[in-house]
């Protein structure tokens, strides 16, 4: 059996058993059928008109072919009755016989209900197989049986269905494919938005009228606006800040080559580099818009002017003493010292400027390698009232040297941390050697600790009755290379000691570092630690 699909007068009646045992495909079954899968766009069906219920097909098909020609059956019988009349009878005998006229009137009349009946049912019966086209319920049978002058209008609407039907499968393969083309179209647009919102630099897109194209979500963070709402707007109406919308709508004025352009941009504390290039215009006259794009470089600015801080200051701190040895070799080889007490004095000085610039150099190592994170950090519970202990030790010949009272509270072995032991005991050795630096003689430095196991932790306090630390100095006493300066007098330093006790307290071993201080009553230094459950 084939499987192209019937005509609409080739299907079978809704009464036909084949026609219910096999039913012909219909409208809805066909869409099901063409339906995409989950994964493709959906395309709407069609309408489906239904038909109001039609005669059974074996009724119109009696009443097409009930023809007018049965008319001439009692007009025969008339004219054979006046012939036959006029022969065998009297001229006058029509007239005398009283049923003759009506019955020959009777059936002229019967000839006329005849060919006028034939119209009225032929009429009816095609507005009935109209009917049955539309609703697709024409069969086989009725389309062989039907009069010759209606086959060819059949077989013209035949021709005119297969057109029809071509067309409406051309239809509906191109209305799923601009659908598909539609939803690949709208899956594209929402990928390439997803990728510019995520991009952290502020994007602003105009075209050659100044109107925004398009704005990502932290451009609409920075300009304080929805990005949905203003696209299509004027970016001086969107874009409150001037010194961006104008050079936007200068590069946008400009010509291709002239738009491209690249400034800075100061916007409270966060500088910006703005980027614009043009957008669209191949030609130098054409026009076109513009994509901006700013990207914050506060960090990088702030990083470069802490590298040119930290180089000029390491070139200050490397002068001092390689001046002083260089100006005490030169008098050395002219012959200034001309005796062994003057030439102890000068290696002396010499060996001391040598030191301070080897302490120097590795204390911008150690910091350097914590920062960078490459430091060896081997982190072993200690005993932390040991350390201190080595600590106050190797301090306290420098401590009696300026006959200063050295006291010491330490806690228990008991009480470890987690820590490197050589770092912790150079951080208690910067704080301890500091103290003694700045107390005058006869002073006194006080090295206590005190472990609280509700915080868990334990800290180690470091004062002196020093000179103490200006209140508006306090905040920067952990910077690199700062000094204060009425405290210069007391002491020589690098101004790295405490930066590397910060970073060796709080970012190699999570602790916390503290400081007070007042001027003339001395400073306290405090560090904690986290100890080991």
């Amino acid at each position: 059996m084939s499987d192209k699909p019937l005509k609409p007068w080739q299907m079978a009646t809704p009464d036909d058993p084949v026609a219910r045992e096999n039913p012909a495909p219909t409208i809805e079954s066909s869409a099901t059928t063409d339906a995409p899968q989950a994964d493709q766009p959906t395309v709407e069906k069609p309408t489906v008109v239904t038909a109001p219920p039609s005669r059974p097909a074996s009724d119109v098909l009696a009443r097409l072919q009930f023809q007018g020609a049965w008319a001439v059956l009692p007009l025969g019988l008339v004219l054979v009755g006046v012939i036959g009349w006029s022969r065998f009878f009297a001229a006058d005998a029509m007239t005398s016989v009283w049923w003759v006229r009506p019955a020959f009137t009777g059936l002229i009349g019967c000839a006329l209900g005849i060919i006028v009946l034939s119209h009225w049912m032929r009429r009816q019966a095609l507005r009935d197989v109209a009917s049955q086209l539309q609703s697709g319920s024409l069969n086989a049978d009725m389309h062989r049986h039907v009069p010759a002058d209606v086959k060819p209008f059949l077989a013209l609407l035949d021709r005119h269905m297969h057109v029809v039907e071509d067309k409406s499968s051309e239809l509906m393969d191109e209305m799923r494919q601009l659908q598909v083309d539609v939803t690949m179209s709208e899956t594209r647009r929402l990928r390439q938005k997803a990728v510019i919102d995520s991009i952290r630099d502020p994007i602003v897109a105009t075209d050659s009228y100044d109107q925004i194209l398009m704005m990502n979500k932290a451009a609409a963070r920075l300009f304080e606006c929805d990005a949905e709402q203003s696209l299509r707007k004027n970016v001086k109406d969107v874009i409150a800040d001037p010194q961006i919308s104008d050079l936007i709508c200068s590069a946008r004025a400009a010509d291709a080559r002239a738009a491209d352009r690249r400034v800075e941009h100061e916007r409270g504390e966060v500088v910006y580099d703005v980027h614009i290039k043009p957008l669209g215009g191949g030609s130098q006259g054409d026009q076109h818009g513009v994509v901006c794009v700013m990207r914050d470089v506060t960090q990088e600015r702030t990083a470069a002017r802490k590298k040119s801080d930290f180089v000029s200051h390491v070139a200050h701190e490397l002068r001092t003493p390689l001046s002083s040895i260089r100006a005490y070799v030169e008098m050395l080889v002219d012959g200034e010292a001309e005796d062994e007490a003057s030439r102890r004095e000068y290696y002396d000085i010499i060996q001391t400027s040598a030191d301070r610039l080897g302490r120097l150099i590795d204390n911008m190592l150690n910091i350097s390698r914590i920062e960078a994170g490459t430091v060896r950090v081997n982190k072993e519970p200690q005993a932390i009232s040991v350390v201190v202990k080595e600590a106050v030790d190797i301090m306290r010949p420098n401590a009696e040297a300026k006959q200063l009272k050295f006291v010491e509270h330490l806690t228990p072995v008991m009480y470890q941390v987690e820590a490197d032991r050589d770092l912790i005991l150079q951080a208690v050795l910067n704080l301890i050697s500091n103290a003694i630096k700045y107390t005058p003689e006869g002073g006194e430095v006080v090295v206590q600790m005190t472990a609280d196991e509700n915080k868990g932790r334990v800290v180690i306090d470091v004062a002196d009755t020093g000179v103490g630390i200006p209140e508006e100095d306090l905040p920067r006493m952990f910077e690199k290379f700062f000094r204060v300066e009425q405290n210069n007098k007391f002491a020589k330093g690098t101004g790295l000691g405490l930066n590397l006790v910060k970073r060796i307290v709080e970012d190699v071993h999570g602790g916390q570092i503290a400081l007070r201080s007042e001027v003339g009553k001395g400073s306290t230094f405090s560090i904690a630690l986290l100890l080991v459950k």
